[in-house]
Parts: C-alpha cells; structure tokens; sequence
C-alpha cells in the first residue's frame, strides 16, 4: 500500500453536488506528499464533505491517558453537547436500561480480557467524566457499551479493487444511523518510537478500529453482518455471550490485527480464523496484485457455507474479478436494499482502467452507496 489514506466526513445527501472533484485532488495530493496528514486548508462546509481533523495517539504513553488529547480537542472544536454528549443520549435511548445493568457487572472482566485496550476505554471513561457536565452521572457501562456498540447497529459499503496497472485500492463508506458522529470522526495516526504505526479513520472515545491501515502492508474495513435481524435482542446476549467466552469484540481485534501483523498474508488467516463476539464481513487489501478479500465471518470463523471460495472471496483480476463489493448481505445471496446493485453498475461503468482514489471516491459518492445515514467515506491505497 503506498502511503495514501483520504477519509471526508459526510454531511448529507447533498454534499456529492458540492464537492468537486479539484477539491478532491489537492487533498489527495496533500495527503500523498503529508504522509498520511489530512490536508489541513480545506475549509468545512455545512452541507459538504470535508476532510476529518488528523490526531496522534501517542503507544508510548500509558493506555490511559493515550485519548486525552484527541478528546479534548474535540470537545474544544464542538462542545460536548455537538459531540459526546449526543452520543450518550442517543446511547440512553437505544440501549435498554437492563443491558448496562448487565454490562456494568461483567465490565471489569471485559475491561480485563482487552488488555491494554480495556486500560484506554478506562482513560476514555475517566476523560468524558471530566468533560461532561457535573450533572450528568456517566457511568462506565456507558463508555463499555459504547466501545461494543458496532455489534448492535451498522451499515456499510466496502469495495476493494485493482486496477489495470496493478495498483490495489480499497474504499468505504461508513454508515450509521446514530446522530452525531460526524463530529468524533477523525484521522488517527498511531505512533510509536516516533514512527508511524498505522493509521485508522476512528471515532475518539471508541478505542478500536473499523477502517484502518498498516502503510506498505494491508488494510481493513468492516461491515456489519445480520444473521438473524428479526431477534436483535437473542443476537444480543450471543454476542455478550461470545465475548464472556473469549470472543473479540470488532473494532479492537481490527486494530490488534493492524498493530500485531506486517503483511496482509500473516493477516488473512487471523481476520479468517479468530473467534469473535459477532459475525461480520471484513473487507482487507494487500500491497501487491491480487491482494485482496472479503471474508464472510461467523462468530467461530469463515462461513463457507457456500464453499471456501465464496467465504473467503478474493479479487481474481485475470478472470474478469478486478473488484469485489460488499454491503450488508452474504454476496452469493440477494441484497436486501439497492446498494450493490449501484456500487457494481458504477464499477463496471468506471472499468479497471480508470480506478484511482478519486474514481474510486465518486462511485462511494453514488446514491444509494451514498445515502441519508452515511458517516464517512475512507479511500485507502
């Protein structure tokens, strides 16, 4: 992967007639010749995409104090009540009040079982607290919930393809119905030593990862998967049940993959095999031709119910397959919504020959790829 990630944050439906496609460019080419930085003159609109603000998370200090910075910056940029003060409403209505209950006396083995992970969800806690107002009673349920909450509730359109020089490129759109993340979303450059780690397209408070990237090795997206949308409450208690039995909750165990492995061929047996609280697609590219997938997961490993092919489903370029798109439906099954069906029509309409970040960008910018709900969209290469 050369070192290029772009992510905008998406305002409405109406930002695909404001954005234009120099604007895009010359923040591509800041973020090409920056290393990863976002291209900081880019002036936010209200009704536009802009490029998300660029922090450093700091792996030399202590796990608790590494999103200090990045969370007082927000709240500085916003307020608390544009920021995670409406995430914590929207947590309190969406969340019924028995499953903090339960979180709240299973939280200290959780907290436990993440590691160093679970000592920064503790800073994050200690932080709100000292952010919000002396009238809110923030538990840290709240902020454990908070930092699980992509196995209750997303949508998403990944796409990885190569194009006719070779080259791979990864994209995705993040969708969630939840108000206010616009403004937690954020580059995230995770350093160590004073070296760039990796990199990931985060929302600060939620320490793990669903879009990310190792420079020079892979990258990763997620989208969520429903195998039984019409029981969210039975699907519920078998995703605490898994993380209780040692399970991996998404966003770290992306992140730990991001961190731990170097190439995308130690990387795929990890994301193909690792048990996790939810069953999901992980969507991962690589550096070289051919280097791309989508995974299908179920909770113990790849659903290869229709055959290992499709549960682990790799770009094969010289048979036509230079792309592969996943939204929220197993591929060799119908899609439940028009997503697929438009992200393919605008792939096939592009062609290989033209796939580039900013290419790329407009199909992730087609309706209803682009839709009511979408968070962010990341380019990845």
């Amino acid at each position: 992967l050369h070192p290029f990630v772009t992510s905008f944050v998406k305002r409405s439906l109406l930002q695909c007639s404001l954005r234009t496609s120099h604007f895009f460019l010359v923040s591509s080419m800041r973020r090409i010749f920056g290393l990863l930085l976002v291209a900081a003159a880019a002036v936010p609109s209200a009704r536009g995409d802009f490029p998300a603000p660029c922090f450093q998370v700091n792996l030399d200090l202590p796990p608790a104090q590494r999103w200090n910075e990045s969370m007082h910056a927000i709240v500085d940029m916003y307020g608390w009540d544009a920021s995670f003060g409406m995430l914590t409403t929207w947590m309190g209505k969406l969340v019924p009040e028995w499953v903090f209950e339960m979180v709240d006396g299973i939280a200290e083995d959780l907290l436990q079982d993440m590691g160093e992970y679970g000592e920064e969800i503790t800073g994050v806690y200690e932080t709100m607290k000292s952010l919000a107002p002396e009238s809110l009673d923030l538990q840290l349920s709240e902020v454990v919930v908070e930092n699980i909450i992509y196995e209750l509730s997303a949508y998403c359109t990944s796409i990885v393809a190569q194009n006719t020089n070779g080259s791979i490129y990864h994209g995705r759109n993040l969708d969630y119905p939840i108000p206010g993340l616009q403004n937690v979303t954020a580059q995230v450059d995770f350093m160590s030593g004073g070296e760039l780690a990796y990199h990931g397209t985060a929302f600060i408070g939620y320490v793990g990862l669903l879009t990310g990237m190792r420079p020079g090795a892979f990258s990763i997206s997620v989208d969520e998967r429903d195998v039984n949308a019409s029981d969210p409450i039975g699907e519920l208690l078998l995703n605490l049940e898994s993380a209780l039995e040692g399970g991996k909750a998404l966003g770290i165990f992306v992140r730990s993959t991001i961190a731990e492995q170097t190439s995308y061929e130690t990387a795929l047996p990890v994301l193909a095999n690792t048990r996790l609280v939810t069953p999901v697609y992980l969507i991962v590219a690589g550096a070289q031709e051919g280097q791309g997938a989508v995974i299908t997961r179920s909770r113990n490993g790849t659903d290869n119910a229709d055959g290992p092919s499709n549960g682990v489903w790799t770009l094969d370029a010289a048979a036509g397959a230079w792309y592969r798109a996943e939204t929220n439906y197993d591929h060799w099954e119908k899609a439940g919504d028009g997503r697929r069906f438009a992200a393919e029509k605008a792939m096939n309409s592009t062609g290989a020959a033209r796939i580039e970040a900013a290419t790329l960008y407009d199909v992730l910018s087609t309706p209803p790829v682009l839709n009511g709900i979408t968070k962010y969209t990341t380019i990845m290469s």
